[in-house]
């Protein structure tokens, strides 16, 4: 009988579907038996998520754990392979050949890597070329792409580094980078009347009359106004008199249309005074709910309307933070 393995990943709260099919492959066509596959949503401190996935697969009395990333794409025998050529004394942690992007190259390189002296007290991971095909490489190190850990291993490394918040993966720092982000959620709104139909729209549009010429973005006035951009994302600097072009007015707290769903108590605690259902759309439109915005702030891709809340809030200190993705 095929010793068994559980699989582990952790993601951002969807996969790929080529990363979908693999997993399928490997339940349907593999011939190691699976007794579970253990996922968890998390957000960037991917280390956290895997320390928590191998914690969770030492509960379970499985010799081995194959730990992968969702953006691999591997055969449905893939995992048995990597059995095959494992031993649990000789060969504990054994790694599927993954390749990744590097610097100054077109062509990718393996996740492999060896620790060499780059000068006088200076040590660094390099990475080869190329790799002989179908034999084992040892190497100082690889990714968490496709890896296979036998049980004894976690626990040795785990005894051996005491660290009760980071057993087996940690940080490290890393250079100045990007990533795309996507966020999907569903919305649940009231129901409420048409805008136009808004008896308090007249004081949305009275504000936006008398404040207009002195208004500035809002971001801007913190981190400046280097990322100020109009609709058509045109740059629109904030004159040092007179208008800013491209500005918008925006609700920052209670949006017209969720007004019927307020709770007043809620409201009440951060507005003391707000708590006659009557007076809700009157509040909507006044200066406590305004905030004005240029377009690419408001609703563009570094928009309160676009990215998450947290990302928006660090735009304000954080110049060139979020621009549009590909």
């Amino acid at each position: 009988m095929p010793t068994s393995a559980v699989i582990g990943y952790c993601h951002p709260g969807t996969v790929r579907a080529e990363f979908c099919a693999s997993l399928i492959s490997t339940v349907m066509e593999g011939s190691t038996p699976l007794d579970t596959v253990i996922t968890l949503e998390w957000g960037p401190n991917i280390s956290t998520a895997r320390n928590k996935i191998a914690a969770d697969f030492l509960t379970r009395p499985t010799p081995w754990l194959l730990m992968c990333d969702t953006d691999m794409v591997f055969a449905g025998d893939a995992l048995d392979r990597l059995i095959a050529a494992a031993d649990p004394a000789e060969r504990p942690i054994v790694g599927a050949l993954c390749y990744s992007p590097i610097a100054g190259s077109t062509d990718p390189y393996p996740t492999m890597y060896e620790l060499v002296e780059k000068g006088p007290g200076r040590v660094g991971f390099v990475r080869p070329e190329t790799v002989p095909d179908n034999q084992l490489v040892r190497v100082s190190a690889t990714g968490t792409g496709f890896l296979l850990i036998h049980r004894t291993a976690l626990v040795k490394i785990r005894d051996h580094t005491g660290d009760v918040a980071a057993p087996w993966f940690r940080e490290t720092s890393a250079g100045a980078h990007q990533a795309a982000q996507s966020h999907h959620y569903m919305m649940h709104f009231p129901p409420h009347p048409a805008r136009a139909a808004d008896p308090h729209y007249a004081d949305f549009s009275a504000y936006h009359k008398a404040h207009r010429a002195a208004a500035r973005c809002y971001i801007g006035e913190r981190i400046g106004y280097g990322d100020c951009m109009d609709a058509q994302l045109r740059p629109v600097p904030a004159p040092a008199a007179g208008e800013q072009p491209g500005l918008e007015l925006h609700h920052a707290h209670v949006e017209f249309s969720l007004q019927n769903g307020v709770s007043l108590t809620a409201l009440e605690h951060d507005y003391p005074g707000i708590s006659d259902p009557a007076t809700v759309g009157a509040w909507i439109e006044t200066d406590a709910n305004f905030r004005w915005l240029c377009a690419w702030h408001h609703r563009g891709a570094a928009g309160a309307h676009t990215v998450s809340h947290s990302d928006w809030e660090a735009s304000q200190y954080v110049q060139g933070l979020i621009t549009k993705g590909m």
